[in-house]
């Protein structure tokens, strides 16, 4: 259905594609998804930032983990945190932090000089052997 929204930002006014029980509320944020004022391109592309982020640490720490040779962080929890923190990240509440899982595994979430969200994992494999 074709209907009217505002942007949240700059009020501007605009047609957009949206379901017909949609709330006067949610055809406003997808008006503003499309609007064109500086706040709405700068809210769409930290949107986009903070999918990516989450893409990455399900990359580094979900199934896709072994194939690069780390094991699953299978905790729900976990990676709820670390979603988290990549939110707070986005929206300047903090520039980063360091999450020890298991003794072994590190995740740092920080941001970049140039502004983007790195993940990086780090995993610590220690052997000693006496003869």
């Amino acid at each position: 259905m074709c209907d009217i929204g505002y942007c949240k930002h700059c009020n501007e006014m605009i047609m957009i594609e949206c379901p017909d029980e949609a709330t006067k509320e949610e055809k406003n944020q997808i008006a503003t998804k499309y609007c064109k004022c500086e706040k709405a391109e700068y809210e769409a592309k930290k949107e986009l930032e903070i999918e990516k982020a989450k893409q990455r640490i399900q990359q580094l720490f979900g199934e896709e983990a072994e194939k690069m040779g780390f094991d699953l962080i299978a905790e729900e929890d976990i990676h709820n945190l670390m979603n988290f923190v990549v939110f707070l990240i986005a929206n300047k509440k903090i520039k980063g932090t360091t999450i020890e899982i298991n003794g072994m595994t590190k995740a740092k979430i920080s941001i970049s000089s140039k502004g983007k969200i790195n993940i990086e994992r780090a995993q610590a494999i220690k052997y000693k052997l006496e003869a």
